[in-house]
C-alpha cells in the first residue's frame, strides 16, 4: 500500500479536526518503508553523509536566553561549541571512545556511560534511521504537531531508551521525536518538533527545531549546514579533559 495516503479518504478525526485515515494494521507501512520515504523526500543518498557542520541560533524565550551552537561530526567523532549570553561558552565532544564536556559551571569532565548516548548519536551523522535505531515497530496513526503522522516506537542504538518517531502520512518525512534522553540530571523526557523545511546544501533541513524538556522550551533556528566541510576543528579534547584521563 502506498505511503502517500490520501487524507481526503474517510477516516477518524480528533479534537483538533486533523483527519486520520482508517487503515487496517495489516496495511501499515513498515519502518523501512517510512525511512525510505523520508530519505527520498529530504534528498536521497545525498542526505546520508557522516560528516557535516551545522550552526544554529538558539533561544529559550521564557527564560530570556539567547545564544548559538556549532556542531561538527567527522568520521564518527563529534565536537560542539555553544555560547549562551550571560552564561559563557561550553564545549563538548565524542572521540569515538569517550565523551567529554567543558563548561563554565562544572569545568572539564568525562561524560558517564549514562550520558554519552545523545552525543554518540550525533557522531553517526545523517545515516539512515534504519542504521541508528533498532527494535522498530509501527504503532499506527497519531496526531503530532497538529498533523497526521505514523508513530513508530524504536530504540536508538546509542542509548537503550524507547523513543517515539513521527513521520508525516502525506510524505513520510520525520518531523519529530518524543522520549527520555540521558542527561547529567538523569533521564528526562524530551520532545522535538522540526518545522519550516528548506533546501540547504542540496538536502531538505528543518529551519526551526523546537525542543521541550520538562518546562524548558528551546528554539533552534538553522543558520548554516554544510556536508563534508573542508575545514574541521581539532577533535582532541582540551588539556583539562586530558588531565582527567591521566589521573
Amino acid at each position: 500500500m502506498t505511503l502517500l495516503l490520501m487524507l481526503a479518504c474517510a477516516g477518524r478525526r480528533n479534537p483538533n479536526d486533523v483527519r486520520l485515515p482508517d487503515i487496517a494494521p495489516e496495511d501499515y507501512p513498515s519502518f523501512e518503508q517510512l525511512v525510505a520515504a523520508h530519505e527520498a523526500a529530504v534528498g536521497g543518498e545525498e542526505a546520508s553523509s557522516k560528516n557535516f557542520y551545522m550552526k544554529q541560533w538558539i533561544a529559550a524565550p521564557a527564560q530570556g536566553l539567547t545564544g548559538e551552537i556549532e556542531l561538527w561530526a567527522h568520521d564518527g567523532q563529534v565536537y560542539t561549541r555553544s555560547f549562551i549570553e550571560g552564561m559563557g561558552e561550553s564545549t563538548s565532544g565524542w572521540t569515538g571512545e569517550y565523551g567529554w564536556e567543558n563548561d563554565p559551571n562544572q569545568g572539564p569532565r568525562i561524560l558517564t556511560d549514562d550520558e554519552i548516548g545523545p552525543i554518540k548519536l550525533m557522531g553517526m551523522g545523517n545515516l539512515p534511521m534504519t542504521e541508528t535505531y533498532t527494535n522498530a515497530s509501527v504503532d499506527g496513526l497519531k496526531v503530532f504537531d497538529d498533523q497526521a503522522c505514523w508513530q513508530v516506537s524504536a530504540t536508538p542504538i546509542a542509548y537503550d531508551e524507547p523513543t517515539k518517531l513521527f513521520f508525516l502520512v502525506e510524505t513520510g518525512v520525520n518531523i519529530g521525536t518524543s522520549g527520555k534522553v540521558p542527561t547529567p540530571m538523569g533521564k528526562i523526557r524530551q520532545q522535538s518538533v522540526m518545522r519550516d523545511w528548506q533546501i540547504v546544501d542540496g538536502i531538505a533541513m528543518p529551519r526551526v527545531t523546537e525542543t521541550t524538556m520538562l518546562t524548558l522550551l528551546m528554539v533552534a533556528t538553522l543558520e548554516t549546514f554544510e556536508q563534508d566541510p573542508q575545514e574541521v576543528p581539532d577533535f582532541t579534547p582540551p588539556p583539562g579533559v586530558q588531565a582527567l584521563l591521566e589521573e
